[in-house]
């Protein structure tokens, strides 16, 4: 959702989070995915081979590179390895390291999902929601953030509550999507912290606050600079425009106390 602020904009984030595994077959109806069987376990060397690809997908104790990531990760990816299936999944719908490719992109998700991977099933609603690689079909985006959110997927949590609080697919129910908001902030998922600040600067569903609003857009940015593989980069782009566009219409002692807020916040209280 988005609404003038000001002279900017301040705007909701919806997220395709970007961890999730082996190939298989789509065919299975609009309410979900069958996770497909537990027990087939990557190889060792699949997992090593993902984690150095992230690595070089992160930039941490190395120099940032996709070109780098990408043979790694696709590498794992290919052995079966959930987590590395739908990060590929991720570098094709972003274009990380590789050009666009929503099939592709959608590919990677399934297989991820039918190993009952939650992150893969709700990247694979985003597809969906958006209409990406796939016919747009609100149904399915909803029941696959809905199963997602019920595995305590954070990012499917706050991507369900982004459908209540804009009513794509549902009545609108703000005090739905707050709640959402909320348990994926517990686990500190940037976008439920940021949709959980222009919950509190529309006044829907929470308080209207643009302290609170710049408090939850800070702890937000926080929570993606330091997952920099939950979140993807326009998003962060975003959040940090709300944040430079939060500032501009309140007063230095607002600002200061949502800093107080924000320095002195912990997700398990």
């Amino acid at each position: 959702m988005t609404s003038l602020l000001g002279n900017g904009l301040i705007s909701c984030v919806l997220m395709c989070a970007c961890l999730g595994t082996a190939i298989a077959a789509p065919g299975n109806s609009p309410g979900g995915v069958s996770p497909g069987s537990q027990g087939n376990q990557p190889s060792v060397d699949a997992s090593t081979m993902f984690e150095r690809g992230m690595t070089y997908y992160d930039g941490k104790a190395v120099v940032q590179s996709y070109a780098h990531a990408l043979p790694l990760i696709s590498r794992a990816a290919h052995l079966g390895y959930a987590k590395a299936q739908t990060q590929l999944g991720t570098m094709y719908q972003e274009g990380y390291g590789v050009p666009i490719n929503d099939k592709a992109a959608m590919h990677w998700f399934m297989a991820a999902a039918h190993q009952g991977n939650s992150t893969g099933i709700n990247n694979l609603g985003n597809l969906y929601l958006h209409g990406r690689g796939v016919e747009r079909d609100y149904a399915k985006a909803r029941a696959l953030f809905r199963q997602a959110a019920t595995m305590g997927n954070p990012t499917a949590q706050a991507n369900l509550g982004w459908l209540y609080f804009n009513g794509v697919g549902v009545t609108r129910n703000c005090a739905k999507a707050v709640a959402l908001y909320r348990q994926a902030s517990a686990q500190n998922d940037p976008s439920g912290e940021s949709n959980l600040a222009a919950a509190h600067f529309f006044g829907c569903g929470a308080s209207q606050s643009d302290t609170d609003a710049l408090k939850w857009a800070l702890i937000a940015q926080r929570s993606a600079i330091a997952q920099p593989d939950q979140i993807t980069n326009a998003a962060l782009k975003q959040i940090q425009n709300n944040i430079a566009n939060l500032r501009t219409r309140m007063t230095k002692q607002e600002i200061n106390a949502a800093k107080t807020e924000y320095l002195h916040w912990n997700p398990s209280g």
